[in-house]
C-alpha cells in the first residue's frame, strides 16, 4: 500500500510540476516574432510600390534570399533582396541588402536558389517587346 501511494504522490507531483513549464510558443506555420519584431515585413525595394516577391531561399547561416521583381527607373527589373535572421537588410549584400539585374524593360525573377558553394541563383522571365 505504502508503494502504491509513493507512486499516486509522484503523478500528482509531476502533473502539477508539468502545469508550471512555460507553454510552448512556437507551433507549424507560426510567425518567428524574432525577425522583424513581428514575424513579417514589407520593405520597398525597388522605386515603386509595385515589388513583388516570388522566391526565397534560406542560406546555411540563417539569412533569407528573396527574389522577385521591382521597379527601377522606368523598367521592371530582377531583384533580389538578402536579409539578416532579424528581418534587417543584410548590408553585405550589394552595400543595402538589394540588387537589381536590368536585362531589357521588363525582367523579372520568378524563381531562386542557393548552389552548394554558397552563390545565388536566380532565374526569370523577359518580354521583348513592351
Amino acid at each position: 500500500m505504502n508503494h502504491r501511494l509513493s507512486n499516486y504522490t509522484f503523478y500528482i507531483l509531476l502533473i502539477g510540476l508539468l502545469g508550471f513549464l512555460p507553454a510552448v510558443n512556437a507551433a507549424p506555420g507560426d510567425l518567428d516574432p524574432t525577425f522583424s519584431h513581428d514575424g513579417k515585413t514589407t520593405d520597398g525595394v525597388g522605386a515603386g510600390n509595385m515589388d513583388s516577391g516570388q522566391a526565397m531561399a534560406l542560406q546555411p547561416d540563417g539569412k533569407i534570399v528573396v527574389a522577385g521583381s521591382a521597379q527601377y527607373g522606368t523598367f521592371e527589373v530582377c531583384a533580389v533582396a538578402r536579409y539578416n535572421p532579424d528581418g534587417s537588410f543584410d548590408p553585405g549584400f550589394d552595400e543595402d541588402g538589394k540588387n537589381y539585374v536590368l536585362l531589357n524593360n521588363h525582367f523579372v525573377c520568378t524563381s531562386g536558389a542557393i548552389q552548394t558553394y554558397g552563390k545565388i541563383v536566380a532565374s526569370g522571365l523577359t518580354i521583348n517587346n513592351i
